[in-house]
């Protein structure tokens, strides 16, 4: 499940665009280069070797070594089916999990009627309980979807540059949503969120991303486009059609960013077309600005 293969693909006037595909279902790989993102999905695996193919020798170190198997097919995908994908993860209810709880709820019960001892019955709610969360974490583990991204080095550098900045955004400070206006003035409701480096609920990767929670909305700033996830469903944003801006608030001259304590003095503004409208307040609004202009550099 954790092995991986390298496949080719042409992407724009590349030659060839080395993909690294995780084998194993419910899994995907995107490619993002100079020409835009490749997306590619993966077939269900096959643990069969080639035919015809010399057994191969099997190192002594590491002591525990996967054991090889075939190449998995690799189709070409988009970001559309990718987001299926993920929207189909993240709305799955655990129906294992469900319908264990029930059963030994309803063993429990029985258990009470027929007269168990107290005992016995904080035993098995005990062992009912640390079951149910087992069987859960394992179903939704199965259920997820695996993204591997693979980045040129430039789209590296910008991608690390845009980590850096929040990094620093993070740890300046307070950070805190502005929602919607009180109708006094130009005052907007204000929380404290937590900027993170993670990953959307029922979501694998082999990297980290930047996450700020917006009201109901969490946005996840994935190297190819940003992820928003609300209540219902997921929907995703390219870095072409967002528009961000950050700064020192004192230079915003309209009032438009709303008011905040004195020393959050830093904004950060987040708007498309698609719906997106968050704005951000920061103690360090050169933090906030190196953000907003690594956030525009991968469009």
């Amino acid at each position: 499940m954790t092995l991986g293969s390298i496949v080719k693909a042409p992407l724009g006037s590349d030659t060839g665009v080395i993909t690294r595909a995780a084998l194993g279902p419910h899994r995907a790989a995107v490619h993002v280069a100079r020409g835009g993102p490749l997306y590619r999905a993966s077939s269900q695996p096959r643990a069969t070797t080639a035919p015809g193919a010399p057994p191969r020798r099997q190192r002594r170190e590491p002591p525990r070594r996967a054991p090889l198997t075939e190449s998995v097919a690799m189709l070409d995908s988009s970001a559309d089916a990718l987001l299926r994908a993920l929207n189909r993860a993240y709305t799955r209810r655990p129906v294992l999990a469900i319908v264990l709880g029930t059963l030994l709820g309803l063993a429990l019960i029985e258990g009470v009627a027929l007269g168990a001892s107290t005992g016995a019955t904080l035993v098995f709610g005990a062992m009912a309980m640390v079951t149910l969360v087992v069987v859960g974490r394992r179903e939704m583990e199965y259920y997820s979807e695996a993204v591997e991204y693979e980045l040129d080095d430039h789209v590296a550098h910008k991608y690390r540059r845009l980590v850096t900045a929040f990094n620093r955004m993070r740890f300046a400070g307070p950070v805190w949503h502005m929602g919607r206006r009180t109708g006094r003035g130009d005052r907007r409701r204000r929380r404290l969120v937590m900027p993170t480096l993670a990953l959307p609920p029922r979501v694998r990767s082999n990297i980290r991303v930047p996450a700020l929670r917006a009201g109901r909305q969490t946005l996840y700033f994935f190297p190819d486009r940003v992820l928003v996830y609300d209540a219902q469903m997921a929907w995703g944003i390219s870095y072409h059609g967002l528009k961000v801006k950050g700064g020192d608030i004192r230079e915003v001259g309209d009032g438009s960013q709303g008011g905040g304590s004195a020393e959050c003095n830093g904004y950060l503004a987040l708007a498309s077309d698609s719906g997106l409208s968050a704005l951000f307040r920061c103690t360090d609004p050169k933090a906030a600005a190196e953000v907003a202009a690594a956030v525009e550099a991968l469009a």
